[in-house]
């Protein structure tokens, strides 16, 4: 049977399936790792995710010295963006957000051809100890980078339960202890999981000390938080946020985020290189125009798993319509909520968001810092709410592509039909058979075509 435990995950996993390997990975940031135990099994039967920016003088060229010592980390638990499992390399690039006080930390995940800035933040409390968000993976280069703060590290904080943000604390926490003598502390989110392998975080290598919502938490007194849980979905989905009160900064992992139209700096220009050209056959020159039109790319493919204008072709390359950047218009600049969370998680749960929602737009923040693309962003409680608009009865929500969306769309209304049906098995195949075979091996044109016996 179709376990309402799994059934959300389950089809969005078929989409994974059904992409070329490198947009794949790309998706598969997207989903968070919204993938229950079971799935191998079901998936073997059908065979087949004013604060002002201040750079500080460190520069990065993240195509130069790509196996440098200094940038090599080690990923001890299999995941879907690279290396996968083993020794990586990455560049990180360290970001003044306020003058003395706030950093940010930024390295590139790479998911086959395709590519996402990741942040970890960093707040110096009145104490003189560092609190340290979501760290990135402790490669000599970054480790070297918080220690010039000269300040003891000694709060990490694991904010959800996505992997990419959790992988790394085990390395780091070992990896600072030996360079200082001290032992940070860490403080998790309850109901964390994971996604192939659901691994304890101790079977991780995250030595957990506390429990935010749960334990007595320290530096509560200056940086606040309030928690998302939604249970509705399979394995739960949750996520921390957290107040900053001397900078009225809110700190963040990735319920909301805000598209740059350039591409951020970590990002490989071999990678943008690669995906800019809208034939596959036809490279493009390296420019600022080109580095823009392949930004604009990554980020719709990891907005809407399949954009209206992109399409697989033999050899397993992408091509590309026109019409595409004005669908990344329509999503870069301002606050996003992912489309995919809002359409396949937060609007299923409208009441749990809204609560939260209302609970969050009591702090007096003026910006936002998101673990993944621009920051800091100049942001009210109001502005912060109306990107929530999709969850509050009578508010007017943002305007997202229509073409773009049918993916989403089309998926969200096989999940209600998955959860509504009794013969399971049978259902599924159906759906996988209709679903992916359209999407993939039948597609014709430019925009999804929609199979009205379905």
């Amino acid at each position: 049977m179709l376990q309402g435990k799994w059934r959300t995950t389950a089809v969005i996993f078929i989409i994974l399936l059904g992409s070329c390997a490198d947009h794949a990975c790309a998706k598969c940031v997207a989903v968070r790792n919204f993938m229950p135990r079971s799935i191998g099994r079901r998936l073997q039967r059908s065979k087949s995710l004013s604060i002002e920016r201040r750079l500080t003088n460190i520069k990065v060229n993240a195509d130069s010295n790509l196996k440098d010592p200094k940038r090599k980390f080690f990923l001890n638990a299999p995941a879907v963006f690279k290396p996968f499992i083993g020794e990586g390399y990455r560049t990180t690039l360290m970001t003044e957000l306020q003058k003395g006080r706030m950093w940010g930390f930024e390295q590139s995940q790479e998911l086959g051809a395709l590519a996402v800035n990741i942040r970890s933040t960093v707040v110096k409390l009145s104490s003189g100890d560092l609190w340290v968000h979501a760290p990135l993976f402790p490669t000599e280069e970054y480790v070297e980078m918080l220690t010039s703060l000269e300040s003891p590290i000694k709060h990490i904080v694991l904010p959800t339960y996505a992997l990419e943000h959790k992988l790394p604390i085990g390395g780091f926490v070992k990896k600072i202890t030996e360079r200082t003598g001290i032992k940070p502390k860490v403080w998790a989110v309850g109901h964390t999981w994971s996604f192939p392998i659901d691994l304890p975080l101790s079977w991780l290598g995250i030595p957990i000390d506390g429990i935010i919502g749960e334990s007595e938490i320290p530096w509560e007194s200056e940086i606040e938080f309030e928690i998302l849980k939604i249970d509705d979905v399979g394995n739960p989905f949750v996520e921390a946020v957290f107040f900053d009160k001397k900078s009225k900064s809110l700190v963040l992992t990735d319920l909301v985020y805000s598209i740059p139209t350039d591409p951020p700096e970590v990002i490989s220009p071999s990678l943008l290189l690669e995906v800019a050209p809208d034939d596959p056959n036809k490279p493009l020159p390296d420019s600022p125009k080109t580095r823009k039109q392949a930004w604009a790319k990554m980020a719709l493919l990891i907005a809407f798993f399949i954009p209206a204008r992109q399409r697989i072709v033999d050899g397993g390359k992408a091509e590309w319509a026109p019409g595409y950047m004005e669908s990344f218009q329509a999503i870069s600049g301002g606050l996003l909520v992912s489309p995919i969370l809002r359409k396949l998680v937060f609007e299923k749960a409208s009441p749990v968001v809204k609560e939260w929602v209302e609970k969050v737009t009591r702090w007096p923040f003026e910006c936002i810092i998101p673990a993944h693309y621009a920051a800091p962003v100049k942001s009210s409680p109001g502005q912060f709410r109306k990107a929530f608009a999709f969850a509050i009865p009578g508010e007017e929500a943002r305007v997202l592509p229509k073409e773009d969306m049918r993916t989403l769309d089309d998926l969200g209304e096989i999940i209600k039909a998955v959860g509504s049906s009794d013969g399971s098995d049978v259902v599924y195949g159906k759906l996988f058979d209709k679903f992916f075979k359209n999407l993939f091996v039948e597609k014709r044109g430019w925009e999804k075509e929609r199979d009205d016996s379905r």
